[in-house]
């Protein structure tokens, strides 16, 4: 069975390939301790959306795409939008949030999506995705990644969280 810190490093590795509805469903199980039907589940969306997956990515490859062909993406920081305050505003009084930022996502092709970053203190359980998450009910095809201050970040984040516009900060002119 994999452990949560395993599990965040496997969904982060899939983000962007995996369909970012399916990926949110993934954080879900996590946030709910749900590992082993995880594993399951991500196996089944890799293979029904015939998602690339590195050697060595999964133990178990069977049934799946084996390939280093792995869709590639730019970001930029995505425009300010009135309804992005009322998102947020459910997270201003957690203490371990530093930073919420909104990055357009822009494939190879140059469709679009919203990808939102929460920054949380060093050291905060990534893992708790649910507690952190901002109301996205008015951006309803964007996902959110979680991360923590000064963490080693796979380049998908790491791109998001760099471009992102800072929608709200728990320290001012950050």
């Amino acid at each position: 069975m994999i452990d949560e810190t395993a599990a965040v490093a496997l969904l982060r590795g899939f983000a962007g390939r995996v369909r970012d509805s399916a990926l949110n469903h993934l954080r879900g199980l996590l946030a709910a301790g749900e590992l082993d039907l995880l594993e399951s589940e991500l196996v089944t969306a890799l293979a029904l959306d015939r998602v690339p997956v590195l050697p060595g990515e999964l133990e178990d490859t069977d049934g799946l795409v084996v390939g280093t062909d792995l869709p590639r993406y730019d970001f930029a920081a995505a425009e300010p939008e009135p309804a992005d305050q009322a998102a947020v505003a459910g997270v201003f009084g957690i203490e371990d949030v530093r930073t919420i930022r909104k990055a357009l996502r822009i494939s190879a092709s140059g469709a679009t999506a919203l990808v939102w970053v929460v920054e949380l203190a060093a050291g905060s359980d990534v893992s708790r995705w649910r507690r952190y998450l901002p109301d996205l009910s008015a951006f309803p095809d964007s996902t959110c990644e979680i991360v923590a201050e000064g963490e080693r970040l796979p380049p998908y984040q790491a791109a998001a969280l760099a471009a992102g516009l800072v929608v709200f900060s728990a320290q001012p002119g950050r």
